[in-house]
């Protein structure tokens, strides 16, 4: 339950609209791609079922792309930094129905420059909207997924995020997306 104190400081901040999120690619804008076997125990976390249920090894094919993100206000203001930003495509075979799923990944540490996104209280939004967007070698789109909301708080000093969700159903985008964007946007207020 909020105090009257916090509803009147969430009415006297002013929004101000994100206008701008800039990613640099960290490794080029190809993905850095890899095979590995993944410990059965590491396998559940993905929801594959019971460990013993398992083999010891699932193998997985993954993309990994790495950026480094910067939002900025319309008139070009600092609002937050994402190092170490990594997007993460694994595609395996759910061992107990034998169908491929591809887990998606979001990972980065989050900096706040005197900004955060909404609360949910009083009027204010929730986050911000947070997708990403998987395109092929020339450009096309062929996936897009909205991961939970993007939300940046004024504490947060190299803040460690992670995002993650997974497909059952639509897999073949994951052998032809060769590259990737993530965007956000939504209301910021400042701290």
């Amino acid at each position: 339950m909020t105090s009257q104190a916090q509803r009147q400081s969430y009415t006297k901040e002013q929004p101000l609209a994100l206008c701008d999120y800039e990613i640099v690619p960290a490794n080029g804008a190809s993905p850095h791609i890899q095979e590995l076997d993944l410990d059965s125990t590491v396998a559940k976390v993905f929801g594959l079922g019971q460990t013993q249920d398992l083999a010891p090894t699932v193998n997985a094919a993954v993309k990994t792309w790495a950026f480094t993100g910067q939002l900025f206000t319309a008139d070009h203001q600092p609002v937050g930094t994402l190092d170490n930003l990594t997007i993460t495509a694994m595609k395996l075979n759910d061992p107990q129905t034998g169908r491929p799923l591809v887990v998606v990944n979001l990972d980065y540490l989050a900096t706040s420059h005197g900004w955060r996104t909404g609360r949910g209280l009083n009027g204010e939004p929730y986050g911000m909207t947070n997708n990403v967007f998987f395109r092929n070698s020339a450009g096309g789109l062929v996936w897009s997924m909205y991961l939970s909301a993007f939300l940046l708080d004024c504490n947060m000093n190299r803040w460690h995020v992670t995002h993650g969700q997974a497909d059952r159903y639509n897999v073949a985008w994951f052998d032809v997306a060769e590259a990737v964007a993530h965007e956000v946007g939504g209301t910021i207020f400042r701290c």
